[in-house]
């Protein structure tokens, strides 16, 4: 598991925090694993880093995976094969606690990192979309600066569109907002898009 999460497994970072009011703007470095931030810090010494990657070139992740999912399977085995007496006060018992849960989590299904949720089914919109005419050129904007808010962005709709967008499309435009920054997210993590910072390869 160390060896999966230091080397291959990306994680946000949070860079800035500011709070103009009762709302507050977070902004974070771009998605990297351990093993790349040691990569990139000026203050580690380059024959650990080298080290580094000598240890990350004979790495495999579909391997760790196989060998964290063996490992799982043996104590389930191990939790069905070794029953504990209960006793009051005994360590013993905290051990049968935490090794029937497991039992449970692996044989009803954990989330685990190869695993993909079957999307749900889409209810379908009911009614037409009141942003379908304007939602190319709000993704334009959205684009051009990803930290702006569903409140910002209907602003400048209405600036530009006057009396035709009103306040009561803000959730709208914020269901929308999240999407976005959703598929952002995704392509930042797994290089979809050509602007997205590309994870090292085995």
């Amino acid at each position: 598991m160390r060896l999966y999460v230091n080397f291959f497994q990306p994680s946000f970072k949070l860079m800035e925090k500011t709070r103009d009011g009762a709302r507050v703007t977070k902004r974070y470095h771009p998605p990297l694993a351990p093993f790349q931030r040691v990569q990139a810090h000026p203050a580690v010494l380059q024959a650990a880093k080298d080290a580094l990657v000598a240890q990350f070139e004979q790495l495999d992740p579909v391997a760790l995976l196989h060998d964290i999912r063996r490992a799982q399977a043996r104590l389930t085995a191990l939790a069905d094969a070794t029953p504990f007496a209960e006793n009051d006060g005994n360590p013993k018992a905290d051990v049968e606690a935490f090794l029937n849960g497991l039992r449970h989590a692996w044989k009803e299904g954990e989330v685990r990192p190869t695993s993909r949720r079957k999307p749900p089914i889409p209810r379908g919109r009911r009614r037409p979309d009141p942003l379908a005419k304007v939602t190319d050129g709000l993704k334009a904007w959205f684009d051009e600066d990803p930290s702006k808010t569903g409140h910002e962005l209907l602003c400048r709709l209405q600036a530009a569109h006057p009396d035709a967008y009103p306040e009561m499309l803000l959730r709208t435009v914020q269901r929308r907002v999240k999407i976005w920054r959703a598929e952002l997210a995704r392509s930042l993590v797994f290089g979809v898009s050509g602007d997205a910072p590309t994870l090292m390869a085995v």
